[in-house]
């Protein structure tokens, strides 16, 4: 879903003007060495800058199991409806980091949904670790223009945190389908969030382990050939 190459400079003109007018865009950027001009020009109209280089979080309590892996905590839900319908905490793996620009004389209402710690800091991408910046960043936006021609736009600094294991992991793909719904403008069903899902799982030690191991292996099979001996001997 991340954009792979940058826009050609038509569909870049169309989707300004889109977005110009009554918008509805979901953009989610990972990050990538990849030169993106037009794709940062287009972040850039709804009042987000597009950084360079990879998001380390270093701050444990905003960190999952390492510090390319950022939690966003859902903190007080009532600053922006997006965010009733995530039922919990969302996890952004490898993430590109986020800033919002000034909006003093801008019509739009940005709201950060995700920020990372001071402790955070953006890395250049390659062999060479080169830190680039310092936290705090933006992970997530969301822009909404209610004068005017109204536009909506959720801007997500990654794309992977919807994708293969990480959709069902925390939060995420209630925070996917509370981002579909608000920017379409199902308020509705934004303020139904999903209930997390139950995982039922069974610890054992090691004795319980081999116990179960005997059972199944030694116990069981000899207790069918004892019954059908048994059996087999009444019959005869």
């Amino acid at each position: 879903m991340s954009p792979q190459v940058d826009l050609g400079e038509k569909e870049a003109a169309k989707l300004q003007k889109y977005l110009s007018g009554k918008g509805r865009l979901l953009l989610f950027f990972d990050p990538t060495t990849t030169p993106l001009p037009r794709w940062k020009s287009l972040a850039s109209k709804a009042q987000i800058q597009l950084l360079d280089g990879v998001v380390l979080e270093f701050d444990k309590d905003k960190m999952y199991s390492k510090p390319q892996y950022f939690i966003g905590e859902l903190g007080d839900t009532s600053r922006q409806s997006l965010l009733r319908g995530v039922n919990a905490s969302v996890i952004f793996p490898n993430a590109t980091p986020l800033l919002l620009a000034s909006a003093e004389k801008s019509a739009l209402q940005v709201t950060p949904l995700f920020e990372t710690s001071p402790l955070s800091r953006s890395v250049a991408q390659g062999r060479v670790v080169r830190e680039l910046s310092q936290g705090p960043f933006v992970i997530a936006a969301a822009v909404e223009r209610k004068t005017g021609s109204p536009m909506r736009a959720v801007v997500v600094g990654n794309a992977a945190f919807a994708t293969d294991v990480a959709f069902n992991q925390f939060g995420n793909a209630s925070f996917f389908l509370s981002a579909i719904n608000w920017v379409v403008g199902n308020d509705v069903l934004v303020s139904i969030p999903p209930k997390p899902p139950v995982t039922n799982s069974l610890s054992a030690g090691e004795v319980t382990r081999k116990f179960a191991v005997l059972i199944s292996l030694l116990a069981l099979p000899l207790g069918l050939l004892l019954l059908g001996t048994v059996v087999w001997w009444k019959r005869r």
